[in-house]
C-alpha cells in the first residue's frame, strides 16, 4: 500500500487541551454574570413596581 504524501496523524496536545479549557471556562463565566446581572435588574424593576410611589425617590437614590 502506497502512502504518498500524506500527512502524519494528528496529536491532540496538552496546550490544545488548555487552550480549550480555558475558552470553555471563559464562556461559563460571561454567561453566568450576564445571567445574574440581567436577574439583578428584573429584581430592582419588581420591587420598585411594588413599592409605593413615595418610597420611589428614596429607593433610587440609596441604588448606585
Amino acid at each position: 500500500m502506497l502512502r504518498g504524501n500524506s500527512p502524519p496523524p494528528r496529536r491532540i496536545t496538552w496546550g490544545k487541551i488548555l487552550i480549550t479549557l480555558v475558552v470553555v471556562v471563559a464562556v461559563g463565566a460571561a454567561v453566568l454574570i450576564v445571567s445574574v446581572a440581567v436577574s439583578h435588574d428584573r429584581f430592582k424593576e419588581e420591587r420598585l413596581k411594588e413599592v409605593p410611589a413615595l418610597y420611589r425617590d428614596d429607593f433610587k437614590l440609596m441604588d448606585p
